[in-house]
Formats: C-alpha cells, structure tokens, sequence
C-alpha cells in the first residue's frame, strides 16, 4: 500500500495534493490533522532518548522492592 504524507498550507480555506503518477488508487482516504508542533516532537524525542532498563535490571529492582517492603514491614511492629 503506497501512502502520502505532505505538511500544506490552507489557502482561502483549501489545500492542493499533488498525486504522483505512479500513486496508482483511483479512490482515496484523506485525513486532515494539525501539524504536529515543535514541543511534541522534541517531548517524543525526549523519550525516546531516555535510558532503557534490560530485563535483568528490571528484575533485581523487584527483587530490592520486595526486600525493602518485607525489611519495613518487620522493622514497624
């Protein structure tokens, strides 16, 4: 499936796409969203650049969680 995805200005209330010839759909579906701004995509990039936590990470900061939960729950009777 060929798709399009083109930033245009709204003149007088119209936008104009050009197809390409080798588009080949006879009939389309045409969204209009508002160009995204600047602060969402460097949010999305911000993300997207944060750390990454593996698997094993993952578990042994699970592992100190339980401990922790077990060590208080011990300690406050």
């Amino acid at each position: 499936m060929k798709a399009l995805r083109e930033y245009r200005i709204i003149k007088d209330g119209k936008i104009i796409i050009d197809i390409p010839e080798d588009f080949g759909a006879q009939e389309v579906e045409v969204i209009v969203l508002p160009k995204p701004t600047e602060k969402k995509k460097n949010l999305s990039n911000f993300l997207l650049e944060g750390p990454v936590v593996s698997d094993e990470e993952l578990n042994n900061l699970i592992l100190v969680k339980e401990w922790l939960q077990k060590w208080m729950i011990e300690g406050s009777s």
